[in-house]
């Protein structure tokens, strides 16, 4: 199997390639404190690992290097939420202090929680909106905390559409069929923008939304 043929039948991990160019662009050349930007990263590459057994069930069906051990979803989340997680410090300019929010982490843990139980096993709906829906109403809660988040974690997710389109265009170069071999296209609203998913594009945005300014919130770090 040549190099691309291999990249072909493993489109995702060939996507989380992709996305560890923005984390690796943020990592070397911005200023950052990497031993938050690291534990962030290790946090949302946790919750893909969880997230993962339910997004596989019913939306899509992504073939992995190892079956039994599916490092792409760790690298996934650690990458994709390691990047977010910086979009908002492009805007801000200064942070205020505060004592740190673990009500506002096992909050969200809990949401996510519920959410996945009532809206996959008690009303059916796909799995997408599982992961979409808790990251919107985690985001709102982000707000009511601090209201100045509002136009950041905006801000964040149309940066994240925008990661996500080029990336996604990149793979379709790839593997044109990606998406017909790899979704569980009859489950989805089947509407394509640019040749990506509808879906896509609203996680992206949610996942910006929800999650960029995620991490700060519970550090009981403000924009000032």
């Amino acid at each position: 199997m040549n190099l691309i043929n291999f990249l072909q039948e493993y489109i995702y991990f060939t996507g989380v390639l992709l996305y560890s160019i923005p984390f690796l662009i943020i990592l070397v050349y911005r200023k950052i404190d990497k031993k938050e930007f690291f534990a962030s990263s290790f946090l949302f590459g946790i919750c893909g690992v969880i997230l993962s057994n339910f997004a596989i069930v019913d939306y899509w069906h992504p073939k992995y290097i190892f079956q039994n051990i599916r490092f792409e979803d760790f690298f996934y989340g650690a990458f994709y939420g390691g990047a977010v997680v910086y979009l908002p410090h492009i805007f801000i300019k200064q942070l205020s202090h505060h004592a740190m929010r673990f009500y506002f982490l096992m909050l969200s843990g809990i949401i996510t929680c519920l959410m996945m139980v009532v809206l996959i096993y008690i009303l059916k709906i796909n799995s997408i909106m599982a992961h979409i829906i808790p990251l919107i109403i985690i985001g709102s809660l982000s707000i009511i905390i601090h209201k100045k988040n509002l136009k950041y974690q905006l801000y964040s997710g149309i940066l994240s559409v925008t990661i996500t389109f080029i990336i996604f265009q990149i793979l379709l170069l790839v593997q044109p069929a990606m998406f017909i071999e790899t979704w569980e296209l009859d489950n989805t609203s089947n509407i394509f923008i640019a040749k990506i998913l509808l879906e896509e594009y609203i996680f992206a945005f949610s996942l910006g939304f929800g999650g960029s300014m995620f991490y700060d919130t519970v550090a009981g770090k403000d924009p000032i």
